[in-house]
């Protein structure tokens, strides 16, 4: 049994899919997901990945926290457990990994797995709600049989930084994409991308990837742009792929406050210096057309946006935030920046516009690197290895 915490268009919710892909062809496997957000695209859950697969929904369970329902959600889950009988059990995301490794526990589920893949120790909530969560995540993980990190820097926090597990429990299992997938020698996905946005081949594309939150930092991208606008390069255009109702339409009223022309392309598909796609399920497309990728998280996990980036043979411009240092080679297939300082992102990004020949090269550099590293088929058969070896000790 695999319980996620929402099947939405994201790196997390498609490499689970991966794996379960893979499982099923020799396990039953149950998929337990909750409810999206609002503002998120869920995945086709009658998508080919889910054939022959057990899927559940429960409306209860919800990323924000609400006691009512978190409640409902964990009987749900035990009743589930009960009906199953599971002999493993995996969880995935913060909410899940509590109330579906205490379940599991109460309940003797032999072999408990929590699997992280963001980081929520820092950033996301006020101090007082992250020494909780640290508390909470230290119970969860006494209760669970093995605690896997798609980051070793992830591993080395919950081992040595927040305590969360003795290192004998966590094993560290890189993530992997289907880096094919983004080739694109013929230059037709870039062509689709860049005729659906109205799009010149000369105008340089910059885009930011992820959900509209605040761990994202769209603000400090904003400032970006700006610098760009009041520059009055003309043949530059930024993209924000991604949604977040809520935090978007703050977006929107600061670049009508500094007159800077903008777009939300489902709804006015015109041509605009900023343009808001919102989700873009085929992303392969997404960073083909774009020219360069832009990352200024606070907080990050291990940020697949950045891996497909590069896959797709484009340089990346990112702050240095969670597990960056490992998914791409600093001043090699992109720039490392300073989080807090728009003109580091600015020199980087210009120097990427004025040099073409430096584009390619930083692309080149990184599509051999994720060739090397991040393979979806080497993640698989280590997940793999790694149940059958926990179902049979």
């Amino acid at each position: 049994m695999i319980i996620l915490n929402r099947l939405v268009v994201g790196g997390t919710a498609m490499n689970t899919l991966h794996l379960i892909n893979a499982l099923k062809k020799d396990y039953n496997v149950i998929l337990v997901t909750g409810a999206k957000e609002q503002d998120e695209l869920e995945v086709d859950y009658r998508s080919a990945f889910l054939q022959h697969v057990e899927h559940i929904r429960l409306p209860a369970l919800v990323r924000s926290v609400n006691p009512v329902r978190d409640l409902a959600a964990f009987k749900n889950i035990k009743k589930l457990i009960k009906k199953y009988r599971p002999q493993l059990l995996q969880t995935i995301g913060a909410k899940p990994g509590f109330i579906g490794r205490v379940a599991a526990w109460q309940l003797g589920v032999p072999v408990i797995m929590h699997a992280y893949h963001g980081d929520v120790f820092h950033s996301y909530f006020n101090p007082l709600l992250s020494k909780t969560v640290i508390w909470l995540e230290r119970f969860a993980a006494s209760k669970s049989t093995c605690i896997t990190t798609v980051s070793a820097k992830q591993k080395n926090e919950l081992e040595n930084v927040y305590q969360i597990a003795p290192a004998k429990k966590i094993v560290h299992i890189p993530i992997g994409i289907q880096v094919a997938k983004f080739f694109d020698d013929a230059g037709t996905l870039r062509h689709q991308f860049r005729q659906q946005y109205l799009l010149d081949e000369h105008e340089i594309a910059i885009g930011i990837i992820g959900r509209i939150v605040p761990v994202k930092n769209h603000e400090l991208f904003l400032q970006i742009v700006k610098a760009f606008y009041d520059k009055q390069e003309k043949n530059t255009r930024f993209f924000i792929i991604g949604d977040g109702a809520g935090l978007r339409q703050k977006l929107e009223d600061k670049l009508r406050q500094w007159k800077i022309d903008f777009t939300y392309y489902p709804e006015n598909k015109k041509k605009a210096f900023v343009t808001f796609t919102s989700w873009i399920s085929n992303i392969q497309t997404a960073v083909n057309g774009l020219d360069m990728v832009v990352l200024t998280s606070r907080n990050e996990g291990t940020p697949v946006s950045l891996i497909e980036a590069q896959a797709a043979g484009k340089p990346i411009v990112s702050s240095n935030a969670g597990a960056i240092d490992e998914v791409m080679l600093r001043d090699v297939s992109g720039f490392i920046c300073n989080s807090k300082d728009p003109s580091d992102y600015i020199h980087a990004i210009q120097q990427l516009i004025s040099n073409p020949e430096l584009r390619f090269q930083m692309g080149q550099s990184g599509k051999s690197f994720v060739q090397k590293k991040f393979q979806l088929s080497t993640q698989v058969a280590a997940t793999l290895a790694l149940y059958e070896s926990l179902l049979s000790s």
